[in-house]
C-alpha cells in the first residue's frame, strides 16, 4: 500500500522555511498539494510526553525510545481530498543545537493516502517498520534544505494478524472483546460520543484494536480512528485510545466517567451499555468467530460491503440480521416488529436492489406462511411500502408473486380469512408502490381462471370470505370501469347500465346478483348489504345494483324489499334531474309498480312544503317518460290533492300540474278551484290570505276560469288598500290611482257581497278602515270607494266610512265628509237614499264617541269664515262648492244633538237610518 509522507520536527531548516524550531522538514510533493488544500494532516503533527517525575529531562535516545510512549494515530482527515492519515509521534527529548539543555523535542512520522485506497485493516500497520522514529542530529543541524521525500510502500506489522487476534482472544479475553465490541456500536448512544479507554500494554492494545478492526468491514474499520497514546485524553478526536500514567485527565479523573474504560491493570470494566436485540446478536457472534472461526466473518463483511453503509453504529448489528436473513439461517417469522423496521429503514437508506429483493422475498415468505401478530404485520407494511417506494422494481416484482399467490387463496382449500388479508394487505401496498390496481389485476386473473370456483351457494345467513373478497375485487373494477366512461348511461334498465361496464364486469357482477336473487333470505339479504358497503362509496353503482336486483325479481320478498329501500333511499338525495332518470330506470327495468310506489312516497314526505312535488311531477309529465305519469294520473293526482291541506298556494300549484295533463277538464279544474275559493279568507287581515287570493285568482286568469266570488271580494278589498296606500304617498302615482280606482268602480256592482254571509259588516268595516285615511283626498277617490260596493251596501259603506273618518279625530276631513253625503243625506241621489234623522242621530253620536264637542261644531256655525274657508278645500279637492246653506242646516241639527247627547248621553240606532229609494 503506497501512501505519501511528511515529517516535522524541530531542526534548523526545513522544506519551505527560512527559520529554525517546529517544522515540516520535508514532505513528497502530493503531500504538499494536500497541506495546501487544507486538509487537517496537522491533527497527526502533536506530542506532549507524559507528567511523570521519574521521566528523564534529557533522555538519551536509549532512554527516549523505550521510556516515552509512541503516539500511533490512525484514523480518516477531515478535509477536501477524503484522507485516510497513520502517525508515529516518537520523543527525541533534546532540541537540535549542538549543546542545547532544551527538552520538549519530538518527531512526527505521517502516512497519508486517499481512504478508499486504504483496502487492508489499518490495525495491519500499526508498529509498522517504514515509520521513521528517530532524527538524526546532523540532518536536523544542517542549514541546506532538505529534499522532497519520496511516496512510501508501507510494510504491514507481521505480529498483527486475524491469528494474532485469535490466539489473544482465546486467552478468556472473549466476553472482554464481546463488551468492547458492544461499547464501541453503541458509543453514539445518549447525545454524546463515549470513548473507548483501553488501560494495557502497547502490545495488548494493538490486538484489541485489530480485533475491533477484524469484527468489521474495512469500511467500516477506517471510519474511526484510534490512538495509542494521547497526553489530554479528554479533546482528542481517537475513538479508541489507550491511557498510560501521567496523561492529563486521567483514569482517576471524573470526565473518565462518560467513557467507556477498560482497566485491564485493575480489571475494571464498564457495565454492559444498554442495545437493542441486533447488536446482541452480532457482538455474540463477532466474539465466537474471532475465535473460532474468522473466516466465518467474511460473509457478513460481504454482505455489509455491497451496501452503502459505512459508518459504526448500532446499523452494524441490524446489517447482520439482514445477512442471516438473506442467507437463509434466519426467517423473517423469527424476527421481531422492531428489528423488521430497523432491517427496513437500513434498507432503503443503504442497501443495493438486490438486498432489498431479497429481503421483501423474505418477509413476504414468511407473511405467507402463517397469520401474524397485527404489530408484526405492521412493522413488514410499513417496511415494505418503504423499500417499495425506494426501489420501484423490488415493489413490482412482489407485487406480481402477490398478486399470483393471492389468485390461489382463493382456490385452495382450508385457506382462512386472516391469512388472505394479511396478504392482501401487502399487496395492496405494492400494488399502490407500483403504480398498479391490485383489484383489476387480481380480478383479471380470477376471472379468466375457469377454476376458481367460488362457494356463493352457503345459506346459513353468513358470505363467505370469497364471496366478500370476490366482491370487494369486482368492486375495484367496476370503479375503474366506471371512471374510464365517465359515468354510467342514465335512465335507461340496470343490464344497460351493467354492459357499459365490460363484458368481464358483466358478468361477475350477474353471477353475484344471480346468486343473491335464489338464495335464502338472510343468505340474499347478506350479500346485498355487503355489495352495498363495497360500492357504496359511488351511489351510480348502487343504484345499478338496486335495479339489477329488482328486475330479476328475487326469490326471497325480503331481498327485493332490501334493494328497494336502498333504491329509495338513494332517490330521495338525489336531484330532480337525477330523479327523473332515476323512475326512468326503474321503467324501463320492468318495475313499473316501484316507480310508482317511489313517487306516491315522495308525495308523503312532501307534506311540510308540495310545491317542489307537484313540480317535479310537472317535469316528469314532460319528459320522455310523461305517459307513465298519464296512466297513473288517478293515484298520483289523489295524492297530490290531499297534500295541499289548509294552503291555498299549495292547491293552486297542484292545480297548475292538473291543468297540464291531457284529458283534464275545465270542469273538473273549477270544481278544485271552488273548493279552494271556499277556503280563502275574503277579509284579507294577513300577507298571507292576501297572497293566497292573488295566487288564485291569477292562475284563474291564466288559465281562463271565473274568479270565484271569495277571491273577487278579497281582490276589492286589496285593491281598495293599495288605493289608500298609493294616495297616501308624498309622491302620488296618479297612473296606478288611475288604474285602481278604475278597477275598483267596474269590480263594485258586481260583487257577490251575498257570499259574504253574516260577515258581510265585518267586510265593509274592513274596507272603510282601509280607506277613511283618504276618503275625502279627492272626487275621484271619492267616487270609486262609494262605487266599490252594490247598490244595496252603499249606506252602509258611506256610514261606516263616516264612522273611521270622525275615529281619526280630524274635524276638517269629518267636515269635508259630511259635505260629500249631502246629496244622499237630503234625497239629492237617485240611488242611496239615507234616512235624515236617524243619520243626524248617527253621526253626532259617533262624532260625541271620536270626542268631537258641540261646542267646536258650534264655532263654525257661527264663523262664516271659517266656513266658507271649508267650502274652499273642498271646492279644491272636489272640483264643485257644496251648498252652505244645506251643510249649515245639516250641521245644525248635528250639533243640536250632540248637545242634547252631551246632556242625556243618549244612544241612536244604526240600521232604522237606511231606507231604499
Amino acid at each position: 500500500m503506497k501512501a505519501e509522507q511528511i515529517i516535522y520536527t524541530s531542526c534548523r531548516r526545513g522544506i519551505s522555511g527560512t527559520s529554525s524550531g517546529f517544522q515540516n522538514y520535508s514532505y513528497s510533493p502530493e503531500m504538499g498539494k494536500w497541506i495546501n488544500s487544507g486538509d487537517a494532516i496537522g491533527l497527526l503533527q502533536s506530542y506532549q510526553p507524559p507528567r511523570q517525575a521519574d521521566l528523564p529531562a534529557l533522555p538519551s535516545k536509549e532512554e527516549a525510545q523505550s521510556l516515552f510512549p509512541r503516539r500511533e494515530f490512525f484514523g480518516p482527515l477531515e478535509g477536501p481530498d477524503h484522507l485516510y492519515g497513520m502517525a508515529l509521534c516518537s520523543y527525541i527529548g533534546r532540541d537540535y543545537p549542538e549543546g542545547s539543555v532544551r527538552g520538549g523535542n519530538f518527531i512526527s512520522h505521517v502516512l497519508a493516502l486517499p481512504i478508499e485506497q486504504v483496502k487492508g485493516y489499518p490495525c495491519e500497520y500499526i508498529d509498522s517498520a517504514s515509520f521513521q522514529t528517530w532524527m538524526d542530529a546532523d540532518l536536523a543541524r544542517s542549514q541546506t534544505t532538505p529534499d522532497p521525500l519520496p511516496s512510501l510502500s508501507i510494510e504491514s506489522n507481521p505480529n498483527i494478524s486475524l491469528q494474532a487476534v485469535q490466539d489473544f482472544l482465546e486467552d478468556d479475553r472473549s466476553d472482554v472483546f464481546e463488551l468492547m465490541l458492544r461499547c464501541l456500536l453503541t458509543r453514539n448512544e445518549g447525545g454524546y460520543p463515549h470513548k473507548l479507554v483501553i488501560v494495557d500494554d502497547k502490545d495488548n492494545f494493538a490486538l484489541w484494536v485489530a480485533a475491533l478492526e477484524y469484527a468489521l468491514p474495512v469500511r467500516q474499520a477506517r471510519s474511526y480512528a484510534f490512538s495509542s497514546y494521547e497526553y489530554d485524553l479528554q479533546i482528542t478526536p481517537a475513538v479508541v485510545v489507550r491511557a498510560v500514567k501521567g496523561c492529563l485527565h486521567g483514569i482517576g479523573d471524573a470526565s473518565m466517567a462518560y467513557n467507556f474504560v477498560f482497566n485491564f491493570e485493575t480489571g475494571e470494566l464498564p457495565a454492559p451499555p444498554d442495545a437493542n436485540e441486533d447488536v446482541d446478536a452480532f457482538c455474540e457472534f463477532a466474539a465466537s468467530a474471532l475465535c473460532y472461526a474468522p473466516n466465518s466473518l467474511s460473509v457478513n463483511n460481504s454482505y455489509l460491503d455491497a451496501t452503502e453503509y459505512a459508518d459504526v453504529d448500532a446499523r452494524v448489528g441490524t446489517g447482520y440480521i439482514l445477512c442471516q436473513l438473506a442467507a437463509g439461517t434466519m426467517a423473517a417469522v423469527d424476527c421481531t416488529s422492531d428489528q423488521i423496521s430497523r432491517g427496513c429503514s437500513f434498507l432503503v437508506d443503504f442497501g443495493s436492489p438486490e438486498q432489498c429483493r431479497s429481503m421483501v422475498d423474505s418477509l413476504l415468505e414468511s407473511s405467507g406462511a402463517q397469520v401474524m401478530p397485527k404489530e408484526w404485520t405492521d412493522a413488514v407494511e410499513g417496511g415494505i411500502q418503504a423499500i417499495g417506494k425506494a426501489q420501484p422494481n423490488v415493489a413490482a416484482h412482489a407485487a406480481t408473486e402477490l398478486v399470483n399467490r393471492l389468485k390461489t387463496m382463493f382456490t385452495a382449500s382450508n385457506v382462512s380469512e386472516d391469512l388472505y388479508q394479511q396478504n392482501r394487505s401487502l399487496a395492496q401496498i405494492l400494488s399502490q408502490v407500483a403504480g398498479r390496481d391490485l383489484n383489476v389485476e387480481l380480478f383479471r386473473l380470477l376471472t379468466e381462471d375457469g377454476s376458481a370456483a367460488l362457494d356463493l351457494g352457503q345459506s346459513n345467513g353468513q358470505v363467505p370470505w370469497t364471496v366478500r373478497a370476490y366482491a370487494s375485487i369486482l368492486s375495484s373494477s367496476l370503479l375503474s370501469s366506471f371512471t374510464q366512461i365517465g359515468g354510467l348511461p342514465q335512465g335507461v334498465s340496470g343490464q344497460e347500465m351493467l354492459a357499459s361496464l365490460g363484458r368481464e364486469n358483466a358478468a361477475a357482477v350477474n353471477k353475484l346478483v344471480t346468486s343473491l336473487a335464489t338464495s335464502s333470505a338472510s343468505t340474499g339479504s347478506a350479500i346485498f348489504e355487503s355489495l352495498v358497503s363495497q360500492w357504496g362509496q359511488d351511489p351510480a353503482l348502487v343504484s345499478m345494483l338496486g335495479f339489477l336486483v329488482v328486475e330479476a325479481r328475487p326469490t326471497a320478498k325480503d331481498v327485493e324489499n332490501l334493494a328497494v329501500a336502498r333504491l329509495w333511499q338513494i332517490f330521495l338525495q338525489e336531484p330532480e334531474p337525477n330523479r327523473i332518470n332515476h323512475i326512468a330506470s326503474l321503467l324501463k327495468s320492468g318495475r313499473t309498480d316501484v316507480a310508482l310506489d317511489h313517487l306516491l312516497a315522495l308525495g308523503d314526505q312532501s307534506q311540510s312544503d308540495p310545491v317542489p312535488y307537484y313540480r317535479f311531477l310537472a317535469q316528469l309529465l314532460h319528459s320522455p317518460i310523461g305517459n307513465f305519469i298519464i296512466t297513473q294520473a288517478d293515484a298520483l293526482l289523489d295524492k297530490s290533492w290531499s297534500l295541499h291541506g289548509q294552503s291555498v298556494a299549495w292547491g293552486v300549484a297542484c292545480l297548475s300540474l292538473m291543468s297540464q295533463l291531457p284529458g283534464m277538464t275545465k270542469s273538473e279544474v273549477w270544481q278544485k278551484v271552488q273548493e279552494l275559493d271556499q277556503q280563502v279568507n275574503f277579509i284579507p287581515n294577513t300577507q298571507s290570505q292576501a297572497q293566497d287570493a292573488q295566487t288564485l285568482e291569477k292562475f284563474c286568469s291564466e288559465t281562463g276560469l271565473a274568479i270565484p266570488d271569495h277571491i273577487n271580494l278579497c281582490m276589492q278589498a286589496l285593491r281598495l288598500s293599495q288605493l289608500a296606500q298609493a294616495a297616501s304617498n308624498r309622491r302620488q302615482d296618479q297612473i296606478l290611482i288611475d288604474a285602481l280606482c278604475k278597477s275598483i268602480r267596474q269590480a263594485g256592482p258586481k260583487l257577490a257581497v251575498n257570499k259574504a254571509g253574516n260577515q258581510l259588516n265585518a267586510y265593509i268595516e274592513h274596507l272603510a278602515i282601509s280607506i277613511a285615511p283618504v276618503a275625502t283626498e279627492s272626487g275621484q277617490i271619492e267616487t270609486a270607494w262609494m262605487q266599490s260596493m252594490p247598490m244595496q251596501t252603499i249606506a252602509t259603506m258611506l256610514c261606516q266610512v263616516l264612522r273611521q273618518v270622525a275615529a281619526l279625530h280630524n274635524e276638517t276631513e269629518i267636515m269635508l265628509l259630511l259635505a260629500t253625503y249631502l246629496p244622499y243625506v237630503l234625497n239629492k241621489s237617485r240611488h242611496v237614499l239615507i234616512q235624515e234623522g236617524p243619520f243626524i242621530n248617527f253621526a253626532a253620536q259617533q262624532m260625541g264617541d271620536a270626542g268631537f264637542k258641540s261646542s267646536s261644531i258650534n264655532k263654525l256655525l257661527e264663523d262664516d269664515r271659517q266656513l266658507n274657508k271649508l267650502n274652499d278645500r273642498y271646492q279644491k279637492r272636489f272640483g264643485s262648492s257644496f251648498n252652505s246653506g244645506d251643510f249649515r242646516s245639516l250641521l245644525s241639527k248635528i250639533h243640536q244633538k250632540m248637545q242634547a247627547n252631551e246632556k242625556q248621553d243618549g244612544r241612536g240606532g244604526f240600521f232604522s237610518m237606511f231606507r231604499r229609494s
